[in-house]
């Protein structure tokens, strides 16, 4: 078992001999404040020709759950030292959710709504990775791995005639403590 925690991040991992699973989640955010003139009774409390000033905000959030399962293959090992090679595939699936402060009716709970859909449309997107680690067995119990490997992303978005494709490609590297039971 390995757990992560990195600022707006986290990932559990499970493994068995050769196999392994594990969900990793992720938090982006925006917000975003102005103020804006306004003009009428709805904004300023009396009907005024000059404009007062209305604040307004909105927040965007998206959780990214990303479950994933892969394959270990071991190679080389000695004394407390191992090495292994990863390959893993997962898959992204956002939960978005979209606030908006403002003192007038600009924007109706459908075109959140809609705005919400094309988010999680963006945010979808599955790949998988392939990464070479080495291993330090402290005890029965506890290991330190190191590793360095590749992330392969395929996205795709397609609304209202607007057809996006995108594959990303990116190096990495890890360094975690595992706990075995």
């Amino acid at each position: 078992v390995s757990f992560g925690i990195l600022n707006n991040a986290g990932s559990a991992t499970f493994h068995n001999k050769t196999i392994f699973w594990g969900l990793e989640v992720d938090k982006l955010s925006f917000e975003a404040s102005w103020i804006d003139e306004e003009y009428g009774y709805d904004y300023c409390g009396d009907w005024e020709d000059y404009g007062c000033d209305v604040s307004k905000n909105v927040s965007i959030s998206a959780w990214l759950l990303s479950p994933r399962i892969g394959r270990r293959v071991d190679l080389k090992s000695s004394n407390k030292l191992s090495s292994y090679v990863d390959i893993e595939g997962y898959m992204s699936f956002p939960i978005v959710d979209i606030k908006i402060d403002t003192k007038n009716d600009d924007v109706s709970a459908s075109d959140i709504n809609t705005a919400e859909n094309i988010i999680d449309d963006l945010l979808d997107f599955m790949g998988f990775k392939v990464s070479y680690g080495v291993t330090y067995e402290i005890n029965e119990q506890i290991s330190l791995s190191t590793s360095v490997g590749y992330n392969h992303i395929v996205a795709d978005f397609a609304r209202d005639g607007v057809e996006l494709e995108s594959t990303m490609g990116s190096t990495f590297t890890k360094f975690e403590i595992n706990y075995s039971f």
